[in-house]
């Protein structure tokens, strides 16, 4: 097998375009591009969640901090979700404070957005990618987002966009997180079908 091996992010960036020029290409973006911008990866999030937990039920932090331990977490989110004792406030804040970290700079995603995408389409609640679009195109991506109508409207979109499909930190309560949420999202395909 021949494997290419880029040494500058500039000769590989030329590469992609080659590859993605005159056809149509849309990023499927998941927390690594997150991670990438210094955002905490899931792991990190779901540990710190845990971290909060353990103030109201220490019990119900263990369970969160064993789940991520065997790599399940989406049940590790909704362990934390399912605690009785901390406000329903305190938890949606937390959801979205615990994505940010001191470290947060969309700069490095600067060349990811700069590639010929027509779409981007994204796990991800944040808004790195988002602002990375607007530093380097100097305009505002058109948005898609849960539960919204836009995001009904994206297949006939014929400008590029932006689409959380997973929800949007501004809404946490919008945030695809844990495993009840999975369902209803694979509940609600299959009705649209």
């Amino acid at each position: 097998i021949n494997m290419i091996v880029f040494h500058k992010s500039e000769d590989l960036r030329k590469a992609i375009v080659g590859l993605i020029s005159g056809e149509p290409a849309t990023l499927f973006a998941g927390a690594g591009i997150a991670a990438r911008a210094g955002l905490r990866t899931w792991h990190e999030y779901l540990l710190r969640l845990a971290d909060i937990l353990e103030k109201y039920e220490g019990d119900l932090a263990s369970v969160v901090r064993k789940r991520v331990a065997k790599n399940l977490l989406p049940e590790a989110a909704h362990a934390y979700l399912e605690s009785t004792e901390m406000p329903v406030g305190d938890k949606l804040k937390n959801l979205v404070e615990q994505l940010r970290t001191d470290h947060y700079d969309f700069n490095s995603l600067l060349p990811l957005v700069s590639l010929p995408f027509e779409a981007i389409v994204t796990t991800n609640y944040d808004r790195s990618l988002i602002e990375a679009w607007v530093r380097f195109h100097r305009s505002a991506p058109h948005l898609v987002e849960l539960n919204d109508p836009t995001m009904k409207s994206a297949p006939f979109m014929s400008h590029f966009f932006h689409a959380r499909i997973h929800g949007r930190e501004e809404v946490p309560e919008s945030m695809v997180l844990e495993t009840k949420h999975y369902e209803i999202g694979r509940a609600s395909c299959r009705e649209r079908v």
